[in-house]
């Protein structure tokens, strides 16, 4: 409805063996509700409720490493359906549910509109996915299949089918030495700072692996290692929509801001003459 309402994550309610369709939140005690209603046999049922998620990407070599961890909280069906960019088999998928292994079955319909989206069908029982419970999604993609331009990739994160894509996404990318991540074109990074390195002040996240761990696992569940490399950045959304990374040339990037400086240090000497 927009106005003083504000859109949150599906929440599972009490008593209640279906899960909602909307769910509001707003600051007054005196704001009107007013719903527009239409037609529901177009709109997908909710069937996956997540609390939230955290996804890992890590390029190396000739491929993107994706690793996604998502926190269920309730699963409405025997089955549950991932939308991947790519064909299952090809990517290399590998699935856990609270670190055991979950195999998987190529769906029959996949997106006819988009050759870039398939179907993975993973046999879980609705018992299986207890109160919290961590999945965890594993494949390889090219880089190729994500690129936007030379210095630009899309990392597109693995869909769970009848989610509604309103939980908290949190995005770790970790690039190989000699590049630098400048951010993402969508969604919020995380802070920054300045630290000496090498004699030279170099930008790094305010934010580390272990930070995201402990935003994901609180003190309820346990996931697994933390990550050894240091991530090139931090980003989160509202949602599991795909994310622009703008990423450059380390040696590249101190060249142009050295330029930069020695243009504007000549600059400054010439007004003070």
């Amino acid at each position: 409805p927009g106005g003083a309402w504000m859109d949150q994550n599906i929440e599972e309610v009490k008593g209640v063996n279906r899960l909602p369709v909307l769910v509001l939140k707003t600051l007054r005690q005196d704001a009107p509700l007013t719903l527009g209603l239409g037609d529901s046999s177009n709109a997908p049922p909710a069937t996956v409720l997540i609390d939230r998620a955290l996804i890992r990407a890590s390029l190396g070599g000739d491929f993107w490493a994706i690793h996604a961890s998502y926190l269920l909280r309730q699963l409405g069906e025997s089955h549950l359906d991932l939308q991947l960019p790519g064909p299952p088999s090809a990517l290399q998928l590998h699935v856990m549910l609270d670190g055991r292994q979950v195999d998987w079955q190529a769906g029959e319909e996949s997106d006819q509109g988009d050759p870039n989206k398939h179907i993975a069908r993973l046999r879980l029982a609705a018992d299986l996915v207890k109160r919290l419970a961590v999945l965890e999604v594993i494949y390889q993609v090219s880089p190729g299949r994500g690129a936007a331009g030379v210095f630009q990739t899309t990392l597109t994160p693995p869909r769970l089918v009848g989610d509604l894509g309103q939980a908290p996404t949190r995005w770790e990318v970790t690039l190989p030495p000699g590049w630098l991540a400048l951010g993402p074109e969508v969604g919020e990074a995380a802070p920054w700072t300045v630290a000496y390195r090498n004699l030279l002040l170099t930008p790094q996240l305010a934010l580390k692996s272990a930070d995201l761990e402990r935003w994901f696992a609180g003190s309820e569940v346990a996931v697994g290692e933390t990550p050894a490399a240091a991530p090139s950045l931090i980003c989160w959304e509202a949602s599991g929509d795909a994310l622009i990374v703008a990423k450059v040339w380390q040696p590249f990037w101190l060249l142009l801001c050295s330029l930069a400086f020695l243009a504007l240090g000549l600059r400054l000497f010439v007004l003070a003459r």
